[in-house]
């Protein structure tokens, strides 16, 4: 399940999912050129979700060269997302 239309910029912040269940955050990239890399972070709600994984999407797959995702997620609440294309 993902929360994120990729026709419209911005996570929609009122999605509802059933305790349990998987949620997955797709970050969008829009409008870059010459993209060379990114740093951000990510602030979830500790009583509400359980970080399951971080894993790369199909823009940072599709270059066809080198692609490193950094995460770390050692304060609770934030994951901290670098990645050098």
């Amino acid at each position: 399940m993902s929360d994120l239309d990729v026709e419209t910029a911005g996570i929609q912040s009122n999605i509802t999912v059933p305790v349990g269940s998987n949620l997955e955050v797709d970050v969008i990239v829009q409008g870059a050129s010459d993209l060379r890399g990114v740093n951000f972070d990510l602030f979830y709600d500790t009583e509400a979700v359980e970080v399951v994984s971080v894993e790369k999407g199909d823009f940072l797959k599709s270059g066809g060269g080198q692609t490193v995702l950094l995460t770390d997620t050692a304060i609770p609440g934030t994951i901290n997302v670098s990645t050098i294309i």
